[in-house]
């Protein structure tokens, strides 16, 4: 769970429980209850009042270009923005990654109310020869550099094909020069085990740690229930069909008790 589809501000989420359920008007309805740092979630309602937010959470999903017809998804893949890239350029980034396995091209959907060029290269560091990490790594993301359009590259890596990204880096730019040096370094920090989560700064260029952890907290006593709202705000709802999206976009708004 990340804060506004941002890598770099996780909000770390335990005991997670979900569910849906039907509403008045027919519409099934996502809800879900969770453990948060107290800290961490007062920056999360700061920003909310700050924009005038009535509370909520979006969210965002893959679909894989080239059906997989029954194949389980792959661990090494690239997905970009739908909305931003066309399928001829995640196909080319993700076959550019296929000496680090079979790859997979994925559109990115983010049901929100900010669209931003986000990119996703994931794959899986076992195994992976590291002499060609950094070209294979370019020669992906490459493929999403606009001048003077920024794009939000997202690298997330796993240490075996079935388990939880362990390692994610993010880098913001349209510079071919900086991706590149970006990369380099990227592949030094892959090779030392690191975990938690990075971002590049271009200006000393360097990656630095997201504070906070990255895997279970403590208890912190807050507690937050997060349920669709009935009272006029519902933004996000599958129709009785379970086929369509409501039309406002698929927003999603939430109480937070």
């Amino acid at each position: 769970m990340h804060f506004n589809h941002d890598q770099s501000q996780p909000i770390h989420p335990t005991n997670i429980q979900t569910g849906v359920e039907t509403l008045d008007d027919g519409y099934q309805a996502a809800w879900m209850v969770f453990d948060a740092d107290a800290d961490r979630w007062a920056k999360v309602e700061a920003e909310m009042e700050k924009v005038g937010a009535p509370g909520g959470f979006s969210f965002s999903f893959n679909e894989p270009i080239i059906p997989r017809e029954g194949r389980p998804p792959s661990p090494v893949s690239a997905s970009a923005e739908t909305s931003e890239f066309d399928d001829e350029t995640i196909l080319r980034a993700a076959h550019a990654l296929s000496p680090l396995g079979e790859s997979e091209a994925e559109r990115l959907y983010q049901f929100s109310s900010m669209h931003t060029a986000q990119v996703v290269i994931e794959f899986v560091s076992s195994g992976v020869a590291l002499n060609i990490l950094s070209s294979v790594l370019y020669d992906s993301a490459k493929h999403f550099l606009r001048k003077g359009k920024p794009s939000i590259f997202n690298i997330r890596v796993r240490t075996k094909p079935d388990g939880r990204a362990e390692l994610k880096i993010q880098l913001v730019t349209d510079d071919d020069e900086i991706l590149c040096a970006a990369i380099d370094k990227m592949r030094e920090i892959i090779v030392s085990a690191t975990k938690g989560t990075l971002t590049y700064d271009p200006g000393d260029g360097e990656f630095h740690s997201i504070d906070g952890p990255t895997e279970e907290l403590p208890d912190s006593g807050v507690r937050h229930d997060c349920r669709l709202d009935r009272a006029g705000r519902v933004a996000f709802g599958l129709a009785r069909d379970r086929t369509q999206i409501a039309p406002d976009h698929g927003r999603t708004l939430v109480d937070v008790r």
